[in-house]
């Protein structure tokens, strides 16, 4: 619902390219990243690369991109629970011993 209510008051003002906008960032920006951070940091660089490259690189991804719709908002806020129950949030410690 939120989302929705991200997109609504540009269409409603006839910017009907800032919701597209919006909607990009997601995939890129906010998914892509998410991604990224959660390999890198479970495995190790070159996965989190790896992984990210094979998201952005989906055709399904790709195309929704471009439509200002609510699916990848809500691909993007999924991957940061599923990133967050899984401890991504918690800042790793050295322990000494």
């Amino acid at each position: 619902m939120l989302l929705d209510m991200l997109y609504t008051p540009w269409v409603y003002w006839g910017y009907d390219f800032v919701p597209k906008l919006i909607h990009g960032t997601f995939r890129l920006y906010s998914t892509g990243l998410l991604l990224y951070a959660y390999l890198s940091r479970r495995m190790n660089l070159v996965y989190g690369l790896l992984g990210c490259f094979i998201y952005l690189s989906m055709p399904v991804i790709a195309r929704l991109s471009h439509w200002g719709y609510i699916d990848l908002g809500i691909t993007f806020t999924r991957r940061r629970r599923f990133w967050v129950c899984c401890g991504g949030a918690r800042k790793e410690t050295n322990s000494v011993g």
